[in-house]
């Protein structure tokens, strides 16, 4: 159920908030990373050169690491980091996801070691919270709502935390704001979901961007991330497209290599109606992994139909995308809602209602965000 998946979608992404923020704690918990300059400098560094995909210099860094915290679980959960952006999108029995999963259930297995020995111990807790925050990011994103469920306690418990020590170090702007701004707006644009907010703590929404752009120009860790997802706020809530592309561009910008930001540029570009600059981004889409090559189809069927207007050259882009997206299982329903929308319109200018139809049904199940429908 993809409503299910929304909402379970919308946890992940406030505890997605706590994986790097774990690190960006130590900055005032006077604990071992922090203690360590030498540490906090070979992490930072290795989690950019991670983000902008380059994972051969990121992965030259974990013995220096190791050498200096050996048996932390900053070790594993670096690892975990790396097999996750490697071989994104992570599928479950694809290439790296064994690896993924064991590593942050190795980093849940060390954190409880440590809490076992100081249940006050900062870093216990963060790591572990840390690990169960990609687990969830994990399981989410490809359709497993129940194994979800069973970490969603301590993520709520450490968000509140949150909120008491956000001055003490800047990154929490990220995540208090995100929070902020999810626990308001989504029961507004989707009430069925008022019931499971009802007992949450309630946001600030007069603050809720303006934290979160605090973040993005501040925060010393999370600033990829604030930007990424006022990126999807400005779209996907605010109705803003101009100011989604811009937080973006600042994004790719920042790491081009980002195969998942780069395609996310493209999109905006073509929300944007910007054709010619998304021409030149999708056709670079077709040099990289097979998702991001169904991505392109179904960008480039965007492209066709509505710059070249060629509904016939469009619907065969469209159909080649929902053709590569099956490997991907759910992981692919967001892209695909865009192909079947397409074909919906394309059917319904053939004056045929019952494929028009059959589309449009297939397009409200794999995705329900109202822009992916604004051109029918």
């Amino acid at each position: 159920d993809f409503s299910l998946y929304l909402i379970l979608n919308l946890t992940m992404r406030i505890s997605l908030t706590i994986v790097i923020l774990s690190i960006s704690f130590q900055a005032f918990s006077q604990i071992k990373i922090i203690e360590d300059t030498v540490v906090l400098r070979l992490l930072t560094k290795g989690v950019k050169l991670t983000y902008n995909y380059e994972f051969s210099p990121a992965e030259d860094l974990y013995d220096s690491i190791a050498e200096r915290l050996p048996g932390h679980p900053v070790l594993p959960f670096y690892q975990g980091l790396i097999h996750y952006w490697k071989n994104f999108p992570l599928i479950p029995g694809g290439p790296g996801s064994d690896d993924f999963i064991r590593s942050m259930e190795k980093v849940i297995e060390l954190s409880n070691i440590m809490h076992e020995k100081d249940s006050e111990n900062i870093e216990a807790i963060f790591y572990n919270l840390a690990s169960r925050s990609f687990l969830i990011l994990y399981y989410a994103d490809n359709g497993l709502p129940a194994k979800v469920i069973l970490h969603l306690g301590d993520i709520y418990r450490s968000v509140m935390k949150g909120f008491k020590i956000q001055d003490l170090f800047l990154d929490f702007y990220f995540y208090t704001g995100l929070y902020n701004y999810y626990i308001e707006a989504y029961p507004e644009e989707h009430p069925i979901y008022y019931a499971f907010t009802i007992l949450c703590k309630r946001g600030n929404k007069e603050l809720r961007l303006e934290m979160l752009d605090y973040a993005f120009r501040n925060a010393y860790f999370m600033q990829l991330e604030a930007g990424n997802f006022l990126s999807i706020l400005y779209l996907a809530f605010e109705n803003n497209p101009s100011k989604a592309i811009y937080y973006m561009k600042e994004v790719h910008k920042r790491y081009p290599n980002n195969h998942f930001f780069l395609s996310r540029y493209a999109e905006l570009l073509l929300i944007n109606k910007d054709y010619e600059l998304a021409k030149s981004i999708i056709d670079t889409l077709f040099f990289l992994d097979d998702f991001n090559v169904m991505k392109a189809y179904v960008f480039r069927g965007v492209y066709e139909e509505f710059y070249n207007k060629d509904p016939e050259k469009a619907r065969d882009n469209y159909l080649k995308g929902v053709e590569l997206s099956v490997p991907f299982g759910t992981r692919a329903d967001y892209y695909v809602a865009y192909a079947y929308i397409g074909l919906s319109r394309y059917y319904r200018d053939k004056s045929e209602s019952h494929n028009a139809r059959k589309y449009y049904k297939m397009a409200k199940e794999s995705n329900s965000y109202s822009y992916v429908y604004d051109n029918y």
